[in-house]
């Protein structure tokens, strides 16, 4: 059985969009699949999860929307506002019930911050009582250190309790585990929400080249062959990226300007591509 975890991706959410509508093609993305993401990924994770409610041509429009956004208003210290704003048209209450009632897991990595020097790991899954509280945890997922925001924190969870509102504080999902990008195994619902009953699959928009690889931990590793990570990697090879470097962060970071509507047409067909060979070289 396999499970899908998102990588960090910023506004390079097309290539995991195009990830996830090849997966659906090719039935290997099932309602019962459980699925993971982190910052970007979460978002992707979010949409894979309300499926049929959230389309493809959906997501990317909402994808396009925000982009748009960052490069006629700015990404720096706006992008917070900027994603909220969608997440307030794209969070309907047909969406959350849809996340609830999969029957597979879906969870959204991101990083607690509270009183205590140190930073927490969490990861927060179904049910979500409304979309505000989905909107704040895949908000939080996103939030990039004073950049999404003047904030280094945002709100991660909120309840009322008597006249008192409690809040938990959080900040982006990658900062959960950088050494991986954010993704995280994969738990299965089927088997009492413990991990390592599936195999988890990374889902990533940057080339992983074997020197970064090796300081990846086992649940990037191939479980039939010690020297390969492949069979569990979804990745674009370095060739295959169509931008520099320096234009593949930058179009990532919304600054100074998203991708445009050919751009997302490119990237989507990207993360299908690399889905059709990572399947062809699996199964």
């Amino acid at each position: 059985t396999l499970g899908f975890s998102y990588s960090v991706a910023g506004l390079l959410f097309p290539y995991q969009a195009g990830v996830t509508h090849k997966l659906r093609e090719l039935n290997i993305l099932l309602p019962s699949t459980p699925l993971n993401g982190a910052s970007g990924g979460a978002l992707a994770a979010a949409c894979a999860a309300s499926f049929p409610v959230t389309t493809t041509d959906k997501a990317m429009a909402s994808s396009l929307r925000i982009s748009t956004r960052c490069t006629t208003e700015g990404a720096l210290w706006n992008l917070e506002n900027i994603l909220r704003d969608e997440l307030q048209t794209m969070c309907t209450k047909d969406m959350v019930n849809a996340i609830n009632t999969r029957s597979g897991s879906v969870e959204f990595a991101w990083t607690n911050v509270d009183l205590s020097p140190k930073l927490k790991p969490r990861l927060s899954g179904k049910p979500f009582n409304s979309s505000e509280d989905l909107i704040n945890i895949l908000a939080t997922s996103c939030h990039i250190p004073f950049y999404s925001s003047f904030s280094p924190v945002t709100i991660a969870m909120q309840q009322q309790k008597g006249e008192e509102i409690i809040r938990e504080w959080g900040m982006d999902g990658f900062l959960s585990s950088p050494s991986t990008l954010g993704c995280q195994q994969v738990n299965d619902n089927n088997n009492g929400g413990k991990e390592g009953c599936i195999k988890t699959v990374f889902c990533t928009p940057f080339a992983l080249d074997d020197a970064i690889l090796k300081r990846y931990p086992a649940i990037l590793r191939s479980d039939d062959d010690d020297n390969s990570s492949q069979g569990l990697i979804i990745a674009p090879l370095l060739e295959e990226i169509p931008f520099s470097a320096k234009e593949y962060v930058s179009l990532a970071l919304g600054y100074p300007a998203g991708p445009d509507k050919d751009q997302h047409q490119i990237l989507f067909e990207l993360g299908m591509k690399c889905t059709t060979r990572w399947a062809d070289n699996y199964f």
